[in-house]
């Protein structure tokens, strides 16, 4: 029979005082006021992460909430956002050695995922007399899903996909070299795509030096393999019903839902009304109100937040720039948004992935167009 052991009587052995301060921590975020219940183990993770920090201790620390810290750096999410993304299974952070090949190391770090997107950060480590450059690039790359090219799935889903991969700027030492990079490949579908329980996989072969132009010399020969298990993340997905009709700069189009994440948004507008607008494009070679380039996509884009303490993010200001405070919301939606129409199913969806972690939970309203038309995501 299997005998049962409190956790001080397990495990390797630690100071008296490291039990204490344990102990009292885990009554602290007892008391703490909590959206969602804690699962045991996890808040005995959390405890220990605390007491480690306070000792001067990183090992368990770094990965307690299943983030790296270089994503955290990167996403900036909230100890409360790490955990949500690692419950929903959409965020899943590494610690193998990594795979070595002709003296390159390659890590696995993290990994990001809903519905529409595939995220991977991995650490590239140098050997000596190899010190990382701009110009250095994998000759090849391949996202595989169940062992095939993420293509045959996209095609598979009649969905269009965005796929890159490309190394990080890296800020130089003192000797001004650096012998370790980031690496961040992401895949995004134009379609929701079920990834749950399908294992994806990452090959990176020979790393190059592209610097001489047309002439690639090859630094590191070998292949660089990866895989991990998608989980489903649609439970970090929320729905808001709209139905209500809006003036988009002379345009009276109907917004039927919005579906709000952490990592993106997708905006579902009713095909008749929206498609007023490319019409008028294609007929008239022009637009109503006064701004006669905005095309469809971009009047339906969310571009600016209001938080329930009144903060309001936009992505730029009245005149088009990004300057000052109200081109925050730039950090959220680098990159253009995409569409669908679906004239079978009377829908437009305009959608896009965030680069930051965004906290979904606090936001009271977006804005869309330029910040001329807000919706409320309340009641």
């Amino acid at each position: 029979m299997l005998e049962e052991k409190r956790w001080e009587q397990s495990g390797p052995e630690v100071p008296e005082n490291f039990h204490k301060r344990f102990e009292e921590t885990l009554e602290q975020i007892e008391r703490k006021p909590t959206a969602r219940k804690w699962k045991t183990a996890y808040r005995v993770l959390a405890a220990a992460a605390a007491v480690a920090a306070l000792g001067g201790g990183t090992v368990l620390a770094a990965g307690v909430f299943g983030w790296n810290p270089k994503a955290v750096e990167k996403w900036q999410p909230s100890d409360v956002q790490q955990e949500e993304l690692v419950e929903a299974k959409a965020a899943q952070s590494y610690e193998e050695a990594g795979v070595t090949q002709d003296g390159v190391t390659v890590k696995l770090l993290q990994t990001l995922q809903d519905e529409r997107q595939i995220y991977m950060m991995l650490q590239v480590d140098f050997p000596e007399g190899m010190a990382f450059s701009s110009e250095y690039t994998f000759d090849q790359w391949e996202v595989l899903v169940d062992g095939k090219p993420i293509t045959d799935l996209a095609e598979q889903e009649q969905s269009s996909l965005a796929c890159g991969g490309n190394f990080v700027s890296t800020p130089e030492t003192d000797t001004g070299e650096v012998y370790e990079a980031l690496y961040e490949v992401n895949a995004s579908f134009a379609k929701k795509v079920d990834l749950a329980g399908k294992e994806i996989g990452l090959v990176l072969k020979d790393l190059c030096d592209t610097e001489k132009g047309d002439v690639t010399e090859k630094l590191a020969e070998g292949s660089w393999e990866f895989s991990w298990t998608a989980e489903d993340a649609s439970k970090i997905v929320r729905t808001f019903a709209v139905e209500q009709t809006y003036d988009f700069g002379g345009y009276e189009i109907l917004i039927q839902k919005i579906e709000l994440s952490p990592l993106g948004y997708t905006v579902y507008a009713d095909y008749e009304s929206a498609m007023a607008v490319e019409e008028d494009e294609r007929n008239r070679f022009e637009y109503n109100g006064d701004d006669p380039g905005m095309e469809l996509d971009t009047r339906l884009a969310i571009r600016g937040v209001k938080m329930k303490d009144g903060t309001v993010m936009l992505a730029s200001t009245e005149n088009g720039d990004a300057e000052g405070e109200t081109g925050e919301f730039l950090a959220y939606v680098l990159g253009g948004s995409g569409m669908n129409k679906n004239q079978e199913e009377g829908t437009v969806e305009v959608y896009q992935n965030f680069s930051k972690v965004l906290d979904m939970e606090n936001v009271e309203s977006v804005y869309l167009m330029r910040g001329d038309v807000e919706i409320s995501l309340e009641g």
